[in-house]
């Protein structure tokens, strides 16, 4: 018997219905998996947000695109990209005129496509947001994604689009684009949007031809596992600009990231997460602080997360809710503790040291998943507690990570020249 129900659905059904599931299945995931309190943004119970979610709003934000999207520069090779505005911005500087595709508005209103393609992206996404499980494995279902196809493609010769550009590829629209630029024999390039991938799965390598991290370091532990050093890029951070010089390292104002669940694993091999080891991670970390003196911290859950759900759970006197934005909350501490999380990199940035603090349990993480560079503590310079005893060690010690690591993990100044020889 197959243990997964989307495994056993896309095994045992025919081609054309396998194929759609297959398209669909990290949404069809988060029914079956991404449910409960913890999560900021439920799946199940979902109702339309009658302000926001109505064919009169979508005809309105089309006609703002019309009216207010930039007129592209001439002979100028142009991108499709869903990267974040702030690496869109970096492209246009070095000459692409970058769209954005019609399921991705943002406030540059840089989408360029039909009415009729609008119209259906936002009927799509309300589907997957409204509809049960058997409606979306239903033809009545594939037969909407089917006339989407042939919108989409139409749309991507029309347009003459010299790459793609993702930030991920588990969702349907993603995985769509993606294979439609596979037939198109155009460029698929993956922009990492995080800082320190927890995902070394070798078999999506197959899913872009390129990819482009912010740091040499995170290419290496790629390239470890089995990936293709010819597909590597490293550009550096969006934002951020400059090396570091030291870190603090002070009781004062600790700031404590969240060990978060996953709503649906974008794994071959999926893991559901079980919410209540986030709160034992919490458990254990205020166990090993108060025996250091330590008797107040800020919380700062995930923004997937509800920090409603952690206060029921958690000693409020202890974990105090962080209520500033991460630029902000990270000015003012002293030290953060957390799991490994691209938030190492802002914290670093800030000048503040980050502990990074993942227990092992039977040679997995408290989450029962493997344990991937460079969470396995293997360089000095990057110090990993797989413990209480060695998370103590740490904190008694003051081991920090190394400057020179930051260096590895964020290319510094960015550069994306590279560009130019792959687009």
């Amino acid at each position: 018997m197959e243990s997964n129900l989307l495994d056993y659905l896309i095994k045992n059904s025919d081609d054309y219905t396998a194929l759609h599931i297959d398209l669909i299945k990290y949404e069809l995931g988060g029914l079956t998996s991404h449910f409960g309190e913890h999560f900021s943004s439920q799946k199940e119970g979902n109702k339309n947000n009658w302000l926001t979610d109505n064919l009169f709003r979508d005809y309105l934000e089309f006609f703002a695109i019309k009216l207010f999207k930039k007129k592209p520069i001439l002979n100028q090779k142009k991108v499709l990209s869903s990267a974040y505005s702030s690496w869109n911005e970096h492209f246009k500087k070095i000459g692409y005129n970058v769209e954005r595709p019609p399921w991705n508005l943002r406030r540059d209103f840089q989408i360029n496509c039909s009415l009729k393609l609008y119209l259906l992206s936002k009927k799509i996404i309300r589907k997957f947001k409204n509809e049960n499980f058997n409606y979306l494995i239903s033809n009545n279902f594939f037969l909407i994604i089917d006339e989407f196809e042939v919108l989409l493609k139409e749309y991507c010769l029309n347009n003459s689009y010299d790459a793609l550009i993702v930030e991920q590829y588990n969702g349907f629209f993603h995985k769509l684009i993606t294979k439609i630029f596979r037939e198109l024999k155009k460029p698929v390039i993956f922009w990492h949007h995080g800082g320190i991938p927890a995902n070394y799965d070798v078999s999506h390598q197959k899913r872009a031809d390129y990819f482009v991290l912010m740091g040499q370091r995170q290419v290496d532990d790629y390239i470890k596992v089995g990936y293709s050093p010819s597909k590597f890029f490293v550009a550096g951070h969006p934002i951020y600009n400059t090396s570091i010089s030291s870190l603090k390292f002070e009781y004062k104002e600790v700031l404590i990231i969240t060990k978060a669940v996953e709503g649906y694993s974008p794994l071959e091999t999926s893991n559901l997460d079980h919410r209540s080891n986030s709160l034992m991670y919490l458990r254990s970390i205020k166990k090993v602080l108060n025996k250091i003196g330590v008797n107040k911290v800020y919380l700062r859950p995930h923004p997937s997360e509800n920090y409603s759900w952690y206060e029921k759970f958690v000693d409020t006197s202890f974990y105090v809710k962080d209520e500033l934005s991460l630029e902000n909350s990270l000015k003012r501490a002293t030290l953060v503790i957390g799991p490994i999380s691209t938030t190492i990199i802002d914290s670093m940035y800030h000048g503040v040291n980050y502990v990074v603090y993942e227990p092992v349990i039977n040679s997995l993480t408290i989450l029962g998943h493997l344990i991937t560079p460079p969470l396995d503590g293997k360089d000095s310079r990057f110090p990993v507690a797989h413990s209480e005893e060695q998370f103590e060690d740490i904190l008694n010690n003051k081991r920090k990570i190394s400057t020179e690591f930051y260096k590895e993990l964020v290319k510094t100044p960015r550069d994306i020249s590279f560009l130019k020889n792959i687009i």
